[in-house]
């Protein structure tokens, strides 16, 4: 089998033209939008127990109402509120905030 070989001619670095960034600054970091997710309780059951779930069970956790929840941004937890029932929806009442430094 025979191969081609061909001369590559590479362009000086000085003759490209030069593409300049977007002017623009990038968007504020504020802007960007995050998950937070919050975590009632937990409980230890069996896989056997898990298995036999089914629609309409109630699964007790450790916590009760009106104590408070862990707030979450993805897995690392960056505060606590407390879980309430307002005009037929639940909603968090953030108590602990950690802040970045």
């Amino acid at each position: 089998m025979k191969h081609q070989i061909a001369k590559v001619e590479l362009m000086d670095l000085q003759q490209q033209e030069m593409v300049h960034a977007d002017p623009q600054p990038i968007c504020n970091v504020a802007d960007i939008a995050v998950e937070l997710s919050v975590r009632l309780g937990k409980t230890n059951v069996t896989i056997g127990d898990v298995r036999q779930l089914k629609v309409g069970d109630l699964l007790p956790v450790i916590k009760e109402s009106g104590h408070k929840v862990d707030v979450y941004l993805g897995e690392k937890k960056v505060g606590i509120g407390e879980a309430v029932l307002l005009d037929d929806k639940f909603g968090i009442i953030i108590s602990e905030m950690k802040r970045s430094k």
